[in-house]
């Protein structure tokens, strides 16, 4: 179900618009860029954020936080429970992180092309290649214990490999063993529940033009969750979506194509 065309919609965005009235809600929160909220955090301006562990349980952000009070003390926290269930968000699983692309003159290039083609095959080998480009060199910077990965002191000197990770990596294992001291706060982060959503498979149709669509929708949705515009014009909002920013285009493009892909209503 695309959210929009949740029933429960309109009191998702009255609970919002009650929780922003009561002033517990950073006033800048829709103008804040980059890690401004982090940086809140820091000064104690907020006491519940959003945010990547990362960006709150690295040394060098630890060390930041306690020099503006050293008694601070950031926890996670599950997310809360609403009327749906309890989510930590969103996981678009239809997307990939990158993608790479070989010169088509290499085609007339056999030997170069084949080598272009070994060196994507050894750095996915789990054995050989994958393991020194996320770890580096056995018995240098990491030793084996059984199965376990065990980094040495020099694995600083590998600290850009994963440029070099063209295929990927398997996340949960290679973070935990590359950051040890914040091993938990990674599993819990990779334990939480999230919606799943399917936008990455849908190709957009043509006359729909989705950065024009996504930033009504933003836009308006703020209207209505700051109170600027009347919850009563919500189905005024989605006619309005679906004529003039073709939204039902849209529509029908991702129900045709996710059924085909076997995400369609049975």
């Amino acid at each position: 179900m695309n959210a929009l065309y949740d029933p429960a919609m309109k009191d998702a965005l009255t609970f919002i618009k009650d929780m922003i009235a009561t002033g517990a809600v950073d006033p800048e929160l829709l103008a804040n860029t980059a890690l401004q909220h982090q940086e809140k955090a820091f000064k104690g301006q907020a006491g519940i954020v959003w945010i990547d562990w990362p960006n709150m349980t690295k040394e060098n952000m630890i060390e930041q936080i306690k020099a503006v009070n050293p008694k601070a003390e950031w926890i996670q926290i599950e997310p809360p429970a609403g009327p749906a269930g309890k989510f930590d968000g969103s996981w678009e699983i239809g997307n990939t992180p990158g993608r790479y692309a070989i010169p088509k003159a290499l085609e007339k290039d056999p030997e170069k092309l084949q080598r272009v083609f070994d060196l994507l095959n050894y750095v996915s080998d789990p054995k050989t290649g994958s393991l020194l480009v996320q770890f580096g060199v056995e018995g240098t910077h990491f030793t084996k214990d059984g199965d376990k990965i065990v980094m040495t002191d020099k694995a600083g000197e590998v600290g850009y490999s994963w440029l070099y990770q063209f295929t990927g990596r398997p996340e949960l294992s290679y973070l935990q063993t590359k950051f040890v001291p914040q091993a938990e706060f990674i599993k819990f982060a990779g334990d939480q529940p999230r919606i799943q959503t399917l936008n990455g498979f849908v190709d957009l149709p043509e006359g729909y033009v989705a950065s024009d669509a996504d930033r009504y929708i933003k836009e308006e949705l703020a209207k209505f969750a700051y109170g600027q515009r009347d919850l009563g014009e919500y189905d005024k909002f989605l006619k309005t979506l679906e004529t003039t920013m073709k939204y039902k285009l849209f529509m029908d493009a991702a129900e045709k194509q996710l059924t085909a892909l076997g995400y369609g209503s049975k």
